[in-house]
């Protein structure tokens, strides 16, 4: 696939130094760069998941200790 792609100077000359000081192409830069954005975003995604988990984890874990403490209240359903 072929894409084009519109940078400001500052962009541009950052791109260009970045391909000449890792000998390489500037697709290459842009590849590499969209690589390590992705892996970045997918890993905060999954961290922000795991901690959503974990909160309602802790909310059930509380709730079940409450309800626990019912067991032996002398009630009855």
């Amino acid at each position: 696939m072929v894409a084009t792609v519109r940078l400001d100077e500052a962009h541009e000359k950052l791109l260009n130094d970045m391909a000449e000081k890792l000998h390489c192409k500037k697709s290459d830069v842009l590849r590499r760069a969209l690589d390590f954005y992705a892996g970045q975003v997918l890993h905060e995604r999954k961290r922000r998941m795991e901690s959503a988990v974990m909160k309602v984890c802790r909310a059930d874990r509380k709730e079940a200790e409450t309800l626990e403490g019912t067991v032996g209240d002398g009630l009855s359903v």
